[in-house]
């Protein structure tokens, strides 16, 4: 009769756990910042395709790739928090549009239980310039837990990458405009 009653209560328990995981996993969470940038996409693109070169500039991503990004290049990233904790991921590359869009995938956990779009994505603004927009969506099993546990510190990263890339591109664009 006891052993009945453990069985039962653990039971419970198990599928109180995997029923509040299923329906917080599986929700898609959407984590996103744009920024505008005051100089034309190609000089935009120009540092957001040298991946290899983000530690110069970006304070919360490092890549590392040999060579450009294609389809179907690896990459391996390094996250430095704005909290002072650290993790790394293996990705790879799944979309490059010049001057337009470069995405990437999570691949440390299959994609039924973790499945990620990570992009950077550049639009013209009316004035000449660029908008930004800096995404990742979480999905699948695990997509929003992980997109909700981690949204915060993703969004800091984020935001904070638009700003240097800014300071970036723009200070460049300031410098060619004197040497003129």
């Amino acid at each position: 009769r006891g052993g009945y009653r453990f069985v039962l209560v653990v039971g419970s328990l198990v599928m109180v756990a995997l029923a509040f995981l299923y329906q917080v996993g599986t929700a898609p969470v959407m984590l996103s910042t744009e920024i505008s940038i005051d100089a034309p996409r190609a000089e935009v693109w120009k540092v957001v395709r040298d991946m290899q070169n983000w530690k110069d500039w970006n304070p919360c991503f490092h890549i590392e790739i040999d060579g450009m990004p294609e389809v179907g290049s690896p990459i391996l990233i390094k996250c430095h928090w704005l909290d002072g904790s650290k993790a790394t991921a293996n990705e790879r590359i799944s979309h490059v549009e010049p001057e337009t869009r470069l995405c990437w995938d999570y691949e440390d956990l299959p994609d039924w239980a973790l499945g990620t779009d990570r992009c950077v994505v550049l639009t013209d603004t009316e004035t000449g310039g660029t908008h930004v927009r800096n995404y990742e969506l979480f999905f699948n099993l695990l997509g929003g837990l992980v997109g909700n546990l981690f949204g915060k510190s993703i969004i800091q990263g984020f935001s904070l990458m638009n700003e240097k890339l800014k300071q970036k591109v723009e200070a460049a664009a300031a410098e060619e405009e004197e040497a003129k």
